[in-house]
């Protein structure tokens, strides 16, 4: 009499569905190749945390649902007859979901809440929601009225999958500072000369506005002509109506001879 040998049980494990964004959302496989009805399947971590387990299946494979990149599932398969074999298997991640950014608008005055910024998604499933870090009741891909300083927008898209982008700090405005020239100076006693103003610091065009000390309006020309000696102030106005603050200014002339 001629007794035969079982044939032994073999696993197949393979990857139906990547990981998509690191999230529980892949899907693994295992198919076996003889043995005896029924099986039992138990799928485990690599710490042996059992993840799920099936038993009297009559099936010669076996689905686990929900499993996630950077981990390596172990399947263990056990047959009728007690004979066990298992195999691994690795999900790999397929997400290539990110963002970029931009700065629509600067802050126009030291210490405004002008600034904005947009936020683009590059991949990813639409629709997508946003969070942003100064203010989480702003939904949409742009913020704006910001101050300077630092910003995180937060995009989750149709997945669940969340990915962050850190702008580039929002600096705030220059100060808008006034320098005056003589062009020329007075070269007699009791004669006249010019001043010329220039702006600096934000953004141009600019207009000018010349004071006596007394603080009477005498000119609104970035050029002050005919100008006895005395002591004025001009101040200058950018852009965005960014005011410098009134920069005195004494306007001397020669001793006499």
């Amino acid at each position: 009499l001629k007794v035969s040998q079982p044939k032994l049980i073999k696993a197949v494990a393979s990857v139906v569905k990547p990981s998509y964004c690191n999230l529980k959302n892949g899907e693994v496989k295992v198919d076996i190749l003889n043995g005896f009805s029924p099986y039992t399947y138990s799928w485990k971590t690599s710490t042996d945390a059992l993840v799920q387990t099936s038993s009297g299946k009559t099936a010669l494979s076996d689905t686990c649902k929900g499993v996630w990149t950077n981990e390596i599932f172990t399947v263990q398969v056990v047959d009728k007859n007690g004979c066990m074999v298992s195999t691994m298997v690795q999900v790999p991640n397929v997400s290539n979901f990110s963002l970029t950014g931009l700065q629509l608008e600067t802050v126009h005055c030291p210490g405004d809440s002008t600034a904005s910024l947009e936020v683009f998604t590059i991949n990813g499933y639409a629709p997508f929601s946003y969070k942003w870090s100064h203010d989480a009741t702003i939904k949409d891909s742009i913020a704006v009225g910001l101050p300077a300083g630092l910003y995180t927008a937060e995009v989750t898209d149709n997945k669940g999958c969340v990915v962050k982008y850190d702008f580039d700090s929002v600096t705030d405005a220059k100060p808008l500072t006034v320098t005056v020239l003589e062009t020329p100076e007075i070269i007699c006693k009791g004669g006249t000369g010019n001043l010329s103003a220039k702006a600096n610091g934000t953004t141009a065009p600019f207009t000018y506005k010349w004071y006596s000390n007394e603080g009477v309006l005498l000119s609104q020309m970035q050029q002050y002509s005919n100008v006895s000696a005395g002591v004025y102030k001009v101040m200058a106005t950018d852009k965005y109506g960014c005011e410098s603050s009134l920069v005195p200014y004494t306007f001397e002339e020669p001793t006499m001879i």
